[in-house]
């Protein structure tokens, strides 16, 4: 039996399988290239490290040959590591290692680094000394005697051996055979000429690339797959003929070269032979496909395809038609029927006929016999339970039991308010981020979380160091925030912020958003009778079982007669407000939940909870603005969002200069007559807070329950307002396979802030 195809190189990696699952022997007749080996791969990656100035394709190509002295656990720890802070080009050899050294063990690192790069600087060295071919060869091929690739190669031949590899083992012998060959080959032809490494390494790539082997058949009785323009085969009974397309059989020949037909006939006839041209292709075409067809002795079995792998149909070829001409009564035929063949190839079918027979659909009798058959046998029952139980799969994940649970969070749930926000996203997300501590690969980029902290950790320090805010102006407000930033980015944890241009960049863009914000806070905090009572708070607070800590970005307070006064308020990188229907849904609990814990004193009463949104205001206007008009436009933008005490005197002890309209700083709009609008403000009464601060601990007790329970659905939360799911953003999609077929969501309400307030204040 033979089976010949037009373009082999799209079959032979089917066909393996195929003829395997099969249990049928096969010999694909193809030339395989040695660029492809590992041998030659690492020979060619040494000098694209050098011409590709250590570019990251070129090193790690090199790196992963597999002929390196490092194992593989360094490697990919130095992988990871690399992509982490962005190493490259000249970071490799320049000097040691020194980021994140607070994080990992640098002297590790370091120390792989090294072993690969200090042989490849030393060869560079040596070849740049002498530039005659023949040196530069005899340098290369010291170096690979001095790294033991020969012994590493007849290491890695003897194992293919073992494992019954022998054709690949071959393969590693010819390819070393062909290295040396090509040297000698260099060498001969340019001897002590001196070349540079550049055209050097061109010549040498271009002789391994072209250097290809063939295989001989291994036996007697083996299907024969082959190429049907280089295959040559003796009689045989029966042959396939594969890819009989428009196009392929016979090949098109549009280009006819630098040369037309024209000019190679009249060089012909002055005695220049050269290749062939468009006729003789196309005499040479036709002459093939005669060939293959009248190889068989019994059976010829034409096939063609209907549509390309990406799906565009496809015609017959010319030559189906004329077959069908020739041979009137010939039936064509577009499926096979499935047969019964070896036990391997059989399960798979009886899979595909299980699933449809679950779907509904009829099937032939004899799958069920067939299915009692592979039940009784031991060897085959493991897989078709599996199979059964994968079919019956509804991406329902089961709830964690008990001992599992107390090994991921002890006897009492240790958490951060923001977790639990989490855990009401997606139980699934939580489990996987908090309890099994999954992470996306780590690689070179700054993302919002790090601009996020590092724009709260310069405020941070900024109002730890500036002790009478109120004097401040606004010269003085530049030169701290500058001096601070600049100590900021000498830190190790921040140097990737100052690593490239496209980062620093980015930094300054940082800088001018932080001047404004703090410009803004510093505005508000004078026009203020509020102070700022702490920032960077760490609090911690147990209810029932679960026990929360935090840090609150700034507390400010004021006192009266009434008592005393806290606001929260909170720093966001994103433009954040407070909406009701996420806080009942456990979402967004994390500051009346941070109000809570700092007013339990009776005297200690709530006075707002706000977000300042450090984000660069961008203004928009159909009319020219002067620089006052601007100026209060971006004001607009830095105001605090969120919800304030519906007290006027509070309100105006947080806004000192709001007589009527709208505040500059927090989110209420005095009327005319000196009255809190409800409809342009947002506030709530002291009983709403302390109504909401009560239902704060029931929705944390409640998802501690559900959390220390064990449950892990797959649920994520669904925005009726916005109609955006937790899944839009989060990193795990990949895993969980949400689809709404199986699973559902958690729908958050899209009620108004009124008819919520109503709802709550009907609760006893």
């Amino acid at each position: 039996i033979a089976v010949v195809a037009k373009n082999l190189e799209e079959y032979s990696s089917i066909a393996k399988v195929i003829f395997e699952k099969y249990d049928i022997p096969v010999f694909i007749d193809e030339k395989i290239l040695l660029s492809k080996k590992l041998l030659i791969k690492y020979v060619l990656s040494i000098l694209d490290v050098y011409a590709k100035n250590w570019s990251n394709d070129a090193i790690w190509s090199y790196i992963k040959s597999g002929f390196l002295d490092v194992s593989k656990d360094d490697i990919y720890e130095l992988e990871n590591y690399c992509k982490k802070w962005g190493i490259k080009k000249n970071k490799w050899y320049k000097e040691d290692f020194k980021y994140g050294k607070d994080e990992i063990d640098l002297t590790k690192i370091n120390e792989t680094r090294r072993k690969i790069v200090e042989p490849l600087i030393e060869l560079k060295e040596k070849i740049k000394s002498n530039k005659e071919v023949k040196a530069i060869t005899k340098t290369l091929y010291e170096f690979l005697e001095g790294n033991s690739i020969k012994e590493k190669l007849n290491e890695k031949v003897k194992y293919l051996e073992q494992v019954n590899e022998k054709e690949l083992a071959k393969e590693y012998i010819s390819s070393y055979e062909a290295l040396i060959r090509v040297f000698d080959e260099m060498v001969l032809v340019f001897n002590d000429q001196k070349m540079s490494f550049e055209n050097y390494r061109k010549i040498l790539k271009k002789g391994l690339e072209e250097e290809s082997i063939g295989a001989i058949p291994q036996g007697i009785d083996e299907v024969i797959f082959g190429d049907i323009e280089r295959s040559r085969t003796h009689k045989v009974n029966t042959i396939f003929i594969l890819g009989i397309n428009d196009g392929a059989f016979p090949r098109i020949n549009k280009d006819e070269g630098f040369l037309n037909d024209n000019d190679r006939s009249t060089l012909k006839e002055n005695g220049i032979e050269l290749a062939n041209g468009t006729i003789e292709n196309i005499y040479e075409d036709w002459f093939n496909i005669y060939k293959a067809l009248s190889t068989a002795r019994e059976n010829i079995y034409l096939s063609y395809v209907g549509s390309s792998s990406d799906g565009n149909s496809k015609r017959p070829s010319i030559l189906i038609s004329k077959i069908k001409k020739i041979f009137p009564k010939l039936k064509e035929e577009s499926n096979l029927d499935v047969s019964i063949t070896n036990e391997r190839a059989t399960f798979g079918e009886l899979l595909i006929n299980l699933r449809k027979e679950k779907n509904g659909e009829d099937i032939n009798d004899i799958w069920d016999d067939l299915y009692k058959w592979y039940i009784g046998k031991p060897e085959w029952k493991l897989k078709i339970d599996m199979a059964s139980k994968a079919f019956k799969n509804i991406n329902k994940p089961e709830k964690l039991n008990a001992e599992n649970m107390k090994k991921l969070y002890g006897d009492t749930l240790k958490t951060s308010v923001s977790r639990i926000e989490q855990y009401k996203r997606c139980p699934f997300s939580f489990y996987l981020k908090y309890g099994l501590k999954l992470k996306e690969e780590e690689v070179y980029s700054i993302k919002p979380i790090d601009t996020g902290s590092f724009m709260h950790d310069i405020i941070d320090t900024f109002f730890g160091r500036v002790k009478n805010i109120k004097e401040l102006e606004l010269e003085d407000i530049l030169n701290i925030v500058d001096e601070i930033i600049d100590e900021k980015l000498e830190l190790n944890s921040n140097s990737k912020f100052s690593s490239s241009s496209k980062f620093i960049v980015l930094t300054n863009r940082l800088k001018k958003v932080i001047y404004e914000s703090i410009t803004y806070i510093v505005e508000q905090i004078k026009n203020s009778d509020f102070i700022q009572e702490g920032h960077e708070v760490e609090f911690k607070r147990t209810i029932d079982n679960v026990q929360i800590t935090g840090k609150i970005d700034r507390i400010d307070s004021v006192k009266t007669k009434d008592g005393k006064f806290i606001r929260i308020i909170d720093y966001k990188s994103s433009n954040k407000d407070i909406n009701l229907n996420e806080l009942l849904s456990g979402t967004q609990i994390q500051l009346i939940t941070y109000i809570d814990s700092v007013t339990d004193d009776k005297n200690t009463l709530p006075a707002g909870m706000l977000y300042f949104n450090l984000i660069e205001p961008i203004i928009k206007s159909n009319k020219n603005l002067s620089d006052e008009e601007i100026k209060n436009e971006i004001r607009k933008r830095f105001k605090m969002n969120g919800m304030v005490l519906a007290d006027i005197n509070i309100i105006k002890q947080m806004d000192t200069t709001l007589e009527k309209g709208y505040s500059k700083s927090v989110p209420v709009y005095i009327g005319k007559e000196g009255e809190i609008s409800k409809t342009k403000s947002n506030i709530i009464t002291k009983e709403e807070f302390t109504r909401l601060e009560k239902i704060s601990r029931r929705i944390i007790k409640k998802i501690a329950d559900e959390i220390l329970e064990g449950n892990i659905e797959i649920k994520p939360a669904y925005n009726k307002k916005t109609k955006i799911n937790s899944c839009k953003y989060c990193e795990y999609k990949s895993i969980c396979k949400f689809n709404t077929k199986t699973n559902k969501y958690s729908y958050i309400d899209n009620k108004s802030k009124q008819q919520i307030l109503e709802e709550i204040n009907k609760e006893e």
